[in-house]
């Protein structure tokens, strides 16, 4: 399946250096595909890519390049700074639309949310691109949109109860308290030899791509984790 290839590919990338905003390179727009240095949302689309091509017959780097292109921009668009999905909610929908995921939190008993989404806007000196006003009022209006829509999340209470629906190689994403966040980190789900759930992550703590504690021991350890996104690839 999708899924146990891209845990399979995911497991390759152990040990590879941890970069914050990879993505974040000066100059226009553009495809970035670094595998020297990730971070967690290059970490995970990195492994869907490979898998997919690997799963098609395809495994070129320029068939790489162009699953990358789909699963990381609006419409497959790579030259405008905004067709970049900066919040995993727009990823998960887009790629869900796509047919290359399912969303399993509602399956797995999570529950709607709806919830402002404001935190590029909100905190724009962190965002050099932001500068731009035109870039601005682009990202203003995704993050409007996607205020709108309900989102199902596992609360995390309820995340032991659910824990026998997540297989290895599922995507995981931690739903955050933070105001005007949707999601503060993302892994791949890994079912260990003694039936724990972990999750493979390209770590900002131990600065490399590396497999976690027990998933609910990682999450308690965590105060702002709201709940969890479990989705599947196809």
């Amino acid at each position: 399946s999708y899924g146990e290839l891209v845990g399979m590919v995911g497991w390759q990338f152990s040990g590879t250096p941890y970069e914050a905003g990879v993505l974040e390179l000066a100059g226009p727009e553009r495809l970035i595909c670094n595998l020297q240095k990730l971070d967690c949302v290059t970490f995970v689309e990195s492994s869907l890519a490979i898998a997919r091509i690997s799963k098609l017959g395809q495994p070129t780097f320029e068939s790489f390049q162009d699953e990358l292109r789909q699963i990381r921009y609006r419409d497959g668009r790579s030259n405008d700074y905004a067709n970049r999905f900066h919040y995993f909610y727009d990823w998960v929908a887009s790629n869900e639309r796509r047919g290359l995921v399912h969303d399993m939190t509602a399956e797995s008993g999570g529950v709607p949310r709806v919830k402002a989404i404001h935190y590029m806007t909100s905190h724009r000196t962190l965002y050099p691109r932001l500068a731009d006003s035109a870039v601005l009022e682009k990202i203003r209006h995704c993050e409007e949109q996607l205020s709108k829509k309900p989102f199902a999340i596992l609360p995390k209470a309820q995340i032991s109860a659910a824990l026998t629906m997540i297989r290895s190689g599922d995507i995981l994403a931690i739903a955050s308290a933070t105001a005007g966040l949707d999601v503060s980190h993302v892994g791949i789900a890994h079912r260990d030899a003694a039936g724990a759930i972990r999750l493979l992550h390209a770590s900002s703590v131990s600065k490399r791509v590396e497999l976690s504690e027990p998933l609910l021991r990682y999450l308690r350890s965590r105060p702002k984790v709201e709940g969890l996104l479990i989705i599947r690839p196809l």
